[in-house]
């Protein structure tokens, strides 16, 4: 365990295969710079985008136990999927542009139970067969000091949620399956929290706040093609004020319908 008010971890190659972070908040840059105050985790670069857990359809069902607002990657349907506590669902997305570059910059950070290293284009690499992530379990009347990108898994309406300069957008949701796996899992993972709390065994990485979100990596539509993406690369797009991510024959972004939360606070 690790008890700080801020912690920022310099990029590296680096496995993290099971640890608690109690702090503040957390960064993860290149450069060293201290985290958004509004992000339990902030990861930060215009070079990387973020990759989380992917699972198959069949991986996915066989997951027991899985945490209200666990999120992975579908690799059999390129979809983000997450569990709201009674099924899984899927989250809408539409294509944007077929655009891939060259950058790969590598020095990222991997969290997984092998010792992989991290992708070369992913900022954090978060990665698991069995195991999803789950981000900030909170409300949006919660957040106090909001900055765009920021994501939370928000529990009044049981659906992500994020806050795109003006407000906060819910992706359109599918339901797909009540189906769960039998036994349990071992309790290997990460959690980042303000308190003493261990990682939920059903995410590799468990971060946990009342008050604040996720911020992933924040680029533009040109920082965005410039990038050697791979299928799940997932980046916040600062042009489209959305989140977008790479589905193996270009980039996608997650559908959202009109917004039912307005902000009552300011970035």
């Amino acid at each position: 365990m690790i008890k700080l008010c801020k912690l920022v971890i310099i990029i590296s190659s680096m496995v993290i295969m099971s640890a608690q972070i109690y702090a503040q908040n957390v960064g993860i840059s290149a450069d060293g710079s201290a985290p958004d105050n509004s992000a339990m985790l902030d990861v930060k670069s215009t070079t990387h985008g973020i990759l989380i857990s992917r699972l198959s359809d069949a991986q996915r069902n066989a997951i027991p136990s899985p945490a209200t607002g666990l999120l992975i990657y579908n690799t059999t349907t390129n979809r983000f999927n997450y569990y709201n506590g009674s099924g899984w669902y899927e989250i809408g997305s539409t294509f944007v542009s077929p655009t891939t570059g060259t950058t790969a910059p590598g020095g990222g950070v991997s969290i997984n139970i092998n010792g992989d290293a991290p992708s070369p284009v992913a900022m954090l690499d978060v990665s698991s067969t069995e195991k999803g992530v789950l981000i900030p379990r909170t409300t949006t009347s919660a957040i106090s000091t909001l900055i765009e990108g920021l994501i939370i898994y928000n529990t009044a309406t049981n659906n992500l949620a994020f806050y795109d300069g003006s407000q906060w957008r819910e992706p359109c949701k599918t339901f797909v399956t009540g189906t769960i796996g039998t036994g349990s899992l071992s309790p290997v993972g990460l959690a980042i929290s303000e308190n003493i709390v261990p990682n939920d065994p059903s995410a590799l990485l468990d971060i946990s706040s009342t008050n604040k979100g996720l911020l992933i990596p924040r680029l533009n539509n040109g920082q965005r093609n410039s990038l050697s993406a791979v299928v799940g690369l997932t980046i916040y797009n600062t042009d489209n004020h959305a989140i977008e991510y790479y589905g193996g024959d270009g980039w996608y972004k997650l559908e959202y319908s009109a917004p039912t939360v307005t902000a009552s606070a300011t970035p």
